[in-house]
This record gives C-alpha cells, sequence and structure tokens, in this order.
C-alpha cells in the first residue's frame, strides 16, 4: 500500500487537483475548504496555522468517497456535505 502525505496542507492540494478537472481553480478550492470544513471542522485559516496536522486514513476515505461523488456523479457539494451555507 503506498504512503500518502495525510497533511491538511497536502490533502487540500490533492483535492484541488482532483476537482480542477471539473472546476475553476478557485472554485476548486472553495469546495475543498467546505468538504474539509465539513468532515474535519477546520476553516481555511488552521489549513494555513496547522498545515503539518495529519488526518488518519480512514478520514481521507471519506473526504475521497465526497470526492467520488461530486466528479464521478456530478452531485452537487451541498448534497454530498448535506447543507449548505447562506
Amino acid at each position: 500500500m503506498a504512503e500518502y502525505d495525510l497533511t491538511l496542507h497536502a490533502v487540500r492540494d490533492t483535492m484541488v487537483s482532483r476537482l480542477e478537472s471539473k472546476y475553476s481553480r478557485d472554485e476548486a478550492r472553495a469546495i475543498a475548504h467546505t468538504i474539509m470544513a465539513e468532515t474535519l471542522g477546520v476553516s481555511p485559516v488552521d489549513i494555513a496555522l496547522r498545515k503539518d496536522r495529519e488526518i488518519s486514513p480512514l478520514t481521507m476515505d471519506k473526504i475521497n468517497g465526497m470526492l467520488d461523488r461530486i466528479t464521478d456523479r456530478d452531485e452537487p457539494v451541498q448534497y454530498v456535505v448535506g447543507q449548505t451555507r447562506f
């Protein structure tokens, strides 16, 4: 099994890379931040300040499942995370 960098910063960058196949870079970052806020309870500021904090492989699997729903099934991020903010 391959080793992955599971730091907040690396996970965010990986998510953005996957999402850029369907969205602009800015929108991909916004979606990545939304998913990270919902799954990890972190804000963009947290990512910047605690960029070396690691997440568990189980959490990364959950995030990958959410990304699959968005990129492969074209589900809106609001459906995937179960809420929307106005």
